[in-house]
């Protein structure tokens, strides 16, 4: 007890101060290595420390020897198993209750979100499909029209060439029609016929 005594007392003075290798100490008239002083205390304190952790788990109630009517100190006050218990099942009743809640709570959200989301998407897709159609109908008008001005033009451009042909060919198409006789040409033929005033041809 001495010794074990002497160790403790000596320990927290020798271990960090003095370093073992090398060095030793007069205990009781025989010269002992620091070393193999540091090392028995160093032994000395895990065999305390492991006394004093079995002397704890043998003083701790084992499970199976718990009953509902088994008491526990809860800051400062006497319970029972079976109150502390109730109350614990209580207690995540309603935290799985708060739980399902909230995650109604946010699905239906996202549900919600989703269907504006969809509704949103299919609105544009409308509104696009149909300003697609309100531009194919302008650009067919647009092609009908030209198509209709261009058949205009074509007929006028023929009936102008038509009338061009014709005027060219007036001249052509009147035959072989005498031109009416002038006034000599007139009296040239009277003279054949009857002769002139002053007699003889």
């Amino acid at each position: 007890m001495k010794f074990k005594a002497w160790l403790k007392r000596l320990g927290a003075d020798l271990k960090n101060a003095i370093s073992p290798d090398g060095s030793s100490i007069d205990v009781d008239g025989d010269k002992t290595p620091l070393k193999e002083i540091v090392s028995a205390y160093e032994e000395e304190q895990k065999e305390e420390e492991a006394k004093a952790a079995a002397a704890a788990a043998a003083a701790e109630p084992k499970e199976e020897d718990l009953g509902e009517e088994s008491t526990l100190t809860i800051g400062g006050k006497e319970v029972t198993i079976k109150d502390a218990v109730n109350c614990f099942k209580n207690r995540k009743a309603r935290k799985n209750a708060a739980d399902a809640d909230a995650k109604k709570k946010a699905d239906d959200e996202a549900a919600a979100k989703k269907a504006e989301e969809e509704k949103k998407n299919a609105d544009e897709a409308e509104k696009k499909k149909k300003d697609e159609e309100a531009k194919a109908a302008a650009e067919k008008d647009a092609a009908d029209k030209k198509v209709e001005e261009e058949k205009k033009n074509a007929l006028e451009a023929a009936e102008k060439e038509k009338k061009f042909k014709e005027l060219k060919n007036t001249a052509d198409n009147r035959g072989d029609i005498p031109m009416p006789a002038c006034v000599e040409d007139k009296r040239e033929k009277g003279k054949e016929l009857y002769g002139s005033k002053n007699g003889g041809k």
